[in-house]
Formats: C-alpha cells, structure tokens, sequence
C-alpha cells in the first residue's frame, strides 16, 4: 500500500543547499527524501499542473443553504463524492438553483479534473459526461487541461504514488492538513506525448480490472469458506451420517433473522407464556418447530454440575486492570468456538477471590447473554492458566461430563438450532438479553459421548477446510494488493512492454 507519513514527532536536519522555502519540519519528512530524485528519474522534461491548465479554481467557500431535490435543487458536490474510479452520487445535496446560477465558477465541466482538498485529501478523478449540471463545495480543486494532456492520465498521476507523497508532503496545517490550490499547481508531471499519456492509462485500466477480478475471487472464497462452517452447523446431527451434507436443506442456509416487518396469527395452542411478537417471528417458530421434532434432546440444565450452577459474573468495583494476572474475559473475548486474547485483561487474585460465583475453570462453557453478540459460546482452555473470570454478560456452565463433552455443548450452542434458541428466548428489544431460567430450557441433544466426538471430529474437518479456503482467500488479497501497488508505484514503467507483461501474467497465474 502507499505509505502515509505519520504523525509522531519528527526531528529534521536539513543542509542548506536540501532547504525551500518551507519550514516546518513535516515537508522534510523522511518519507519524503528522495521524493524529487524519484520525480526526476522519470524524465529529463519535467513540467507541472500549473502549466498544462488553462483554469484551476476550487467550488464556493461559503457554506450554502440546502434544499430537497424535488425543489428545483440542483445537484452539489463535495471531497466526500470524489473516488479513484471517478464520482460517487450515493449521498449528495441539492442546492436552490438561484445559488448555483451565482457559483458561475463552480461549476465543473467533462473532463474537469477534480481533486479533494480536504477529506480524502489528493484523491482525483475525471468529471464524466452524463452527470447533471451541478456546483462544487470548497472542499474540490478543478483543473482544466490544455490540449495534449489526458484528464484520466493526469488523474492517474495524480493517484499514484508519485503524485500522492507530493501533495502529502505540500499539504498545509498543522491538526487538520489542507490542500492549497497553490500545493495543486506544483505538482509536478513528466512531460510525455499523448499517446504515450493513452497507453499508460490503458495498461493501467487493465491491471486495475484484473485486480478487480482477484479481489472479487478472493471474496468468493471467503464466503464458500464461511458456507462451509454454516452447512456443518445447520444440523450438527446430521454429521454422524456419511452423507450428511446431502441432507441440509437449501432453505436452512438463508439469515436466521428477518428484518422486515410482518404479521402473524398464532393460534391459542401455540401460544406460550411469551406475549411479545419477536418470540413469535416466523423464522424463530420455524427452528422451535424443528427441535420439537428431534426426539433425542434434553434441557441444558440436565447435564450442569449441581454444585456449579449456571452463574455470570460481574465488573468489579474500583478494581483495575492488570497486563498479568487472573484472566478477566469480556463479551468481546468471546467468540464461536474460541476466545479472542487480542483484548483480554487482567485481574489480580484477591479480586478474583471476591468474584468465586463466577469463577471460570477450564472446561467451563461460556456463553454470551447480552450485547450485539450474544449467544456466542466457547470452551475456556488454556494451558497457561487453570482459572479465569467472567464480567456480567457472559455465563459460566460446568457440563457433568459423564453426560456430555464441553466442546459438544458448545458447538451445539453455536449452531442454527443453537443458536436459534438464544435468538428466540432473548428479551429486551434493542438490547437482547438471556435470563438464566431460559438457558437451562434450552434443548441440547442427548447422544453418546462417542456420537458427540465423531461429530466433533468431523465438525473439525470441515473446519480445517474452510480455514484452508479462507487462507486462499486472504493470499489472493494480498496479491492483488501488492499488484495494485507496484503498478501505483511505477505508472511509468506500464510503457515498458516486458514489465506491462509481467504484471498481465502475475494476475493471470492468481486467477488460475
């Protein structure tokens, strides 16, 4: 990617014959030393924005009043609508056409090139044909090319890497950094002919649509890696059989949740102690109905420990956070299947000793009863620490396990038939919640230990598949990445046929 030079401090030495007239130490960040020998080595015959436009202004410095577009409102543009591949119109404004009329240079023209000043500073693109008429706010630079010079060429430029440690490094002030329209007019470009402009842009373009293509493979990959978990745990159960991926149907691969508002009759024998119409939604009925069907499933209460009932735990008072010590797991910590140690926090023993109700012993389910992500379940285990603690959105569970291993338990709790009973017993509205009585009801299957380890072992499988799948995924991103930058770096080098080619049989070979 190209690098951003970032805010810590810098201390810079500059020789005399290195000074311009700048001063302030940022223009001589070392990002930027060899900046002017890169621009040079591209060319002996260097020229800049300045002058190859006949006009480079910026939109209004006034902030105006708005109106619906209904209103005679005339489209109003600002950096936020300025991308890459050209204008965004996904959220505009419309100014009063009486305004517009008075921004008489405001108003940019095809093949103006626009560039944010601010925002998404230096980002530009080419002004299309097909866009209505329209003003711009200060936040754009227009500049109107003489002839002899592409407008996509020198949006490209102004893109690259080259273009963008130039206005990086030219950019004004000190918390907010702007861009003058004076920093626009020194950029500096190579001077080149316009057929030499055509064919860079060209290459250019048909690296950026290979690209497009890995990328767009490399997301298809991570979904079949995301569809191979979700068929595994449509219905666990079905694991102990060979064909069990024939037996998923396609209807139990849709969201478990509808957004939609809708209307249901319920009829007086289904009618439970719930009155509210989330428990009742369609799809959430849909899973109760198919657990009332499978015979061999007993509450989840049956198989807890006695002696370490279903207990939550709590943030402790005054108490702060160590770097080592008793783990202390949040709702954050918890994930399916697994625990996140990216953010966990600590304890120390005697407040640990204060919190023994919830205290976590490994081979504890967790399960997650509050919050965006609630219903999430994982089994504490960890070589490194035999105790940890909860706060008070997640419950601990000890599983009797003469009856059921935890990790079944959890796995279960994790599946569509799982976690679909979270979905349906939560309460709270905007923020679901679990109350422990509804836990223990939950229907857990009640197989053997040997079933539940088979269905482990080839849940795991079909783990390892998706996380071999998902590898791909991440290594084609990278490549595209890394692709997209060294094209971004070296615009110059598309005119060397060799390179060109390289780069044409890198994304070829990804796309295999």
């Amino acid at each position: 990617m190209i690098k951003y030079a970032n805010e810590s401090p810098v201390i810079a030495i500059v020789p005399p014959e290195n000074q311009k007239e700048r001063l302030d130490t940022f223009f001589y960040h070392p990002l930027f030393k060899d900046l002017d020998d890169r621009i040079t080595s591209q060319t002996k015959d260097l020229t800049d924005i300045n002058s190859i436009s006949d006009f480079i202004t910026d939109g209004t410095h006034q902030t105006p009043t708005y109106v619906e577009k209904e209103n005679d409102g005339v489209l109003f543009l600002s950096a936020t609508n300025i991308m890459e591949g050209g204008l965004s119109l996904e959220k505009v404004k419309y100014i009063p056409r009486s305004l517009h009329e008075s921004y008489s240079n405001c108003q940019p023209s095809i093949n103006d090139v626009m560039v944010a000043k601010n925002g998404k500073t230096g980002v530009a693109c080419v002004f299309p044909s097909g866009i209505p008429e329209c003003s711009i706010y200060v936040s754009i630079a227009l500049v109107r090319l003489q002839a002899g010079w592409l407008p996509e060429f020198i949006a490209l430029v102004i893109n690259s890497e080259l273009g963008f440690l130039q206005i990086q490094r030219n950019q004004k002030g000190i918390g907010v950094k702007n861009l003058h329209l004076e920093d626009i007019r020194q950029i500096q470009i190579p001077r080149i002919d316009e057929i030499k402009q055509q064919i860079i842009f060209n290459r250019y373009v048909e690296i950026e649509k290979n690209v497009k293509n890995i990328r767009k493979k490399s997301y298809q990959l991570k979904e079949k890696s995301e569809a191979v978990l979700e068929k595994a745990k449509i219905n666990i159960l079905n694991l102990l059989d060979d064909d069990w991926s024939e037996k998923i149907a396609l209807e139990d691969l849709s969201p478990p949740i509808y957004k939609k508002p809708y209307t249901e009759i319920i009829s007086k024998t289904e009618l439970k102690e719930r009155l509210d119409t989330h428990f009742y939604k369609p799809e959430l009925r849909d899973i109760a109905k198919k657990i009332e069907k499978i015979s061999n499933l007993v509450p989840l209460g049956e198989i807890i420990v006695d002696q370490a009932p279903i207990s939550s735990g709590a943030t402790p008072k005054g108490a702060e956070y160590l770097d080592e010590g008793i783990p202390f797991l949040r709702v954050q910590n918890v994930r399916p299947m697994s625990i996140n140690i990216n953010d966990i926090v600590f304890i120390d023993e005697d407040t640990h000793k204060t919190l023994q109700r919830s205290c976590v012993k490994n081979g504890d389910v967790l399960l997650t009863i509050t919050g965006a992500t609630f219903g999430y379940s994982s089994v504490f285990k960890s070589r490194k620490y035999q105790e940890a603690n909860v706060n008070q959105h997640i419950v601990r569970m000890r599983v009797d396990e003469k009856k059921a291993i935890p990790e079944f338990i959890s796995l279960f709790l994790n599946s569509k038939l799982g976690y679909g009973q979270s979905l349906r017993h939560s309460t709270g509205g905007s923020r679901p919640a679990l109350d422990f009585g509804s836990i223990r009801q939950f229907r857990v299957p009640c197989v053997t230990k040997s079933d539940q380890q088979k269905i482990l072992d080839k849940y795991h499988d079909e783990e390892k598949k998706a996380l071999n799948i998902l590898q791909q995924s991440y290594e084609l991103k990278e490549k595209s990445n890394t692709l997209l930058y060294k094209v971004k770096s070296n615009i110059f080098k598309l005119l060397k046929d060799d390179w060109f080619g390289d780069l044409v049989s890198e994304a070829k070979e990804a796309l295999q």
